[in-house]
């Protein structure tokens, strides 16, 4: 075997760079390992993998899974290899699911065996390196640059790796609108449920009542257990779709005081109940206790220091392999819930607002992409009044804006340099004078105008009226109709300018002088990602702020084709992750403030390769964007 392994691999790159005595040792140490047609060798995401497999016989296809998705990404035969991509660059883990089409035969190359080779033959293993493009990065954009890290415990990433329908109850107990109460209490002592759902006369979930329901309506209250069991009902019932991750379930139950939801399918059916027992146990190591310590603050100065723990909470996170998405979710959540007290406690210092209004966040808060370096970006859109209630919410928002800015500001959130905060009273409006402004803006695109619209135009309500967002969205959509052709040429050729920092030798292009000298700013190359998915999403009239969620929504109508998707995701995620390790080491490790600059010289080869991958891939979809909205060639 050993003249034949050897005569095998000199056929197979990159085995073919080596030297014969080398390839005789390392046929000598091979094994030989079978796997059946059909078999599911690796898992994406969750095998782990400890050998190089190189295929002597036989086929393999190789699938990727996003979003529920599952896309073939091609075959494998004979000379053909997997592995070692995992084992360098993605800290062992598959990055595809593997799975055996035609009887396979392998070689089998140990790990060990195969790090020593690539450590001794550096060209060998620049081969796998220079396979692992952008494309390729899937597990954990983390793990590249910290698997030396310990690991800590983990069950704060089943809040966002796992589903709600995954730790849901299907056979959960309900019961008829008429029932009494008598009946309801021996079903859930029959079926030993905390909870009840109640059907209305169609069969259709209305309400639920739970223990505690029992305890201080019934038992304290003296009610009678005759009553139907509408008369300690909680209505309507609070539901969470059983694709949201387990973090979004735990966050509505605190959000909306509750310790029971309904999951419904996609079609908005109610098909099973999860509630805190099932959760608890997830919540140990968790962003939860950061959000539920907002939430239960009950002094405005208790506030203030809670930002400062977000540094930590994010290392725990990256070094426990969470995504960026997962990351981002979490300063989101934190951020929200931080400014959602603020006005609570505001409003309960001046009283409530005279009219009805919307606290709108803008800019990365807009798009829920808020890093550990922030600043304010916000406005208050309030209900059409005039004359003296116009006098009266003037006077009122002027307060209040400024109370909430300054208090944003004392819990580390800085004051805008741009002035684009509520307690300008610029941006202090009625909903009519925020439709002149978008309107303004679309119509007369000139430079300010759009750099307003580059901020504004990601915009959601953070607390009050949603309907106003609505209301000010559908102007904006209604906008696009007229002139947008123009509009976007503007927005276009403004995005153009922002360049990813990399040069025509495919040389990183490095700040030459002053405190970040040799380092580019990656916020800068990320930037030419948002604002590629804002301007394709406003041409197809995409209410999505969010950059991912735009970009799905993209691909859903088919502008861009799933690799185009795929790769712009993979590329803004590693870069989103880089800059969260950039911002937490500048935070912990060099007590500094956050920044977003990199020094290429402290990367790995790997890291830098990858890194030139994405401003490349980033350069052709900037050429993309000008030939579609310039006409430039």
């Amino acid at each position: 075997m050993t003249a034949t392994g050897s005569e095998f691999l000199a056929q197979i790159a990159p085995f073919n760079k080596l030297p014969a005595k080398k390839l005789e040792e390392l046929a000598a140490r091979l094994k030989i390992e079978q796997a059946a047609r059909d078999t599911v060798l690796f898992v994406q995401g969750r095998s782990e993998i400890s050998a190089l497999y190189i295929l002597q016989r036989g086929s393999l296809e190789l699938f990727y899974s996003e979003k529920d998705t599952k896309q073939v990404k091609g075959f494998l035969h004979r000379g053909e290899h997997i592995g070692g991509i995992a084992i360098l660059c993605n800290n062992g883990v598959s990055i595809r699911t593997v799975v055996v089409r035609d009887d396979a035969l392998f070689y089998v190359l140990p790990k060990n065996i195969f790090l020593e080779t690539c450590t001794e033959f550096p060209e060998f293993a620049d081969y796998f390196s220079d396979a692992f493009d952008k494309r390729m990065l899937d597990q954990s954009y983390a793990t590249i640059r910290n698997k030396h890290l310990k690991k800590e415990p983990q069950s704060e990433l089943l809040l966002f790796d796992q589903k709600v329908s995954q730790v849901m109850t299907r056979n959960f107990s309900r019961c008829k609108f008429d029932c009494d109460l008598q009946q309801a209490a021996r079903i859930m002592n029959e079926s030993q449920s905390s909870s009840l759902i109640i059907m209305d006369a169609n069969d259709e979930p209305d309400g639920i009542i739970t223990d505690k329901d029992f305890r201080t309506k019934v038992v304290a209250g003296g009610l009678d257990y005759s009553n139907p069991v509408t008369a300690i009902m909680s209505s309507p019932l609070i539901t969470i779709d059983g694709d949201e991750p387990v973090f979004e379930a735990v966050l509505s139950m605190l959000h909306n005081n509750v310790k029971h939801l309904a999951v419904t399918d996609k079609n908005g059916k109610v098909v099973g109940m999860t509630g805190n027992d099932q959760l608890l146990a997830m919540q140990l190591h968790s962003p939860v206790n950061l959000i539920r310590e907002i939430d239960t603050t009950r002094l405005l100065k208790d506030l203030y220091p809670i930002h400062g723990k977000l540094p930590q909470l994010v290392r725990n996170l990256v070094n426990n392999g969470a995504n960026a998405e997962s990351i981002t979710r979490t300063i989101t959540a934190v951020s929200d819930a931080i400014l959602r007290r603020i006005i609570e406690f505001t409003l309960d210092e001046l009283g409530e607002a005279p009219v009805n209004f919307v606290f709108m966040i803008m800019g990365s808060e807009g798009r829920r992409e808020q890093t550990l370096k922030t600043d304010q970006d916000n406005a208050i859109v309030y209900e059409n009044v005039s004359g003296e209630k116009a006098k009266e919410a003037r006077r009122y928002f002027k307060s209040f804006a400024k109370k909430v800015c300054q208090r944003l500001d004392l819990a580390g959130y800085k004051y805008c340099n741009g002035d684009v905060m509520a307690q300008n009273p610029k941006w202090c409006q009625p909903l009519e004078q925020w439709k002149k402004y978008f309107s303004e803006w679309v119509h007369t695109p000139e430079p300010m105008a759009v750099m307003h619209t580059s901020i504004f135009f990601d915009f959601r309500g953070a607390y009050g009226s949603q309907q106003l967002i609505t209301r000010l969205r559908d102007h904006l959509m209604n906008l696009l109709d007229d002139r947008a052709g123009l509009f976007l040429y503007h927005l276009a050729k403004n995005a153009l300018q922002m360049k990813p920092p990399i040069g025509f030798l495919k040389s990183f292009v490095v700040e030459s002088k002053g405190e970040h000298r040799n380092s580019f700013d990656i916020k800068k190359a990320m930037t030419t990602i948002v604002d590629f998915a804002r301007i394709y999403a406003l041409e197809n009239k995409i209410p999505s702020t969010n950059t991912l969620d735009r970009l799905y929504d993209l691909h859903l109508k088919k502008v861009l084709k799933y690799d185009e998707y795929h790769d712009l995701v993979q590329g803004y995620n590693y870069l989103m992750q880089n800059r969260y390790l950039r911002q937490v080491a500048a935070i912990l490790d060099e007590k500094k403030k956050p920044d977003n600059y990199i020094n290429p010289d402290n990367l790995s080869s790997i890291e830098r390769k990858l890194l030139k991958e994405i401003f490349i891939m980033i350069q052709k979809f900037q050429q993309k964007m000008e030939v579609h909205f310039t006409g430039v060639h």
